[in-house]
């Protein structure tokens, strides 16, 4: 789950990118070189906030199940 919120984080900000550059009539190279490294740097504070959240996920998960499972049945 990591890689992808990582991945969809990078190319979000790839095509923000681009469209700035663009918009503020940067040259091609200068707008892809600028896209390409704030779409890796992104990439990567992704990887550790999909780890984060998976780590929040599975815990959240844990205790879930746990209340379940001591929870008297209910009768109706």
């Amino acid at each position: 789950m990591a890689t992808r919120i990582a991945a969809i984080f990078a190319l979000i900000t790839f095509a923000f990118c681009l469209v700035i550059g663009l918009e503020l009539e940067n040259s091609f190279r200068t707008t892809v070189l600028r896209a390409t490294g704030a779409m890796t740097v992104t990439f990567f504070v992704g990887l550790i906030v999909g780890a984060l959240f998976d780590v929040a996920l599975k815990d959240h998960l844990k205790v879930e199940e746990t209340k379940l499972k001591n929870s008297p049945p209910k009768s109706g």
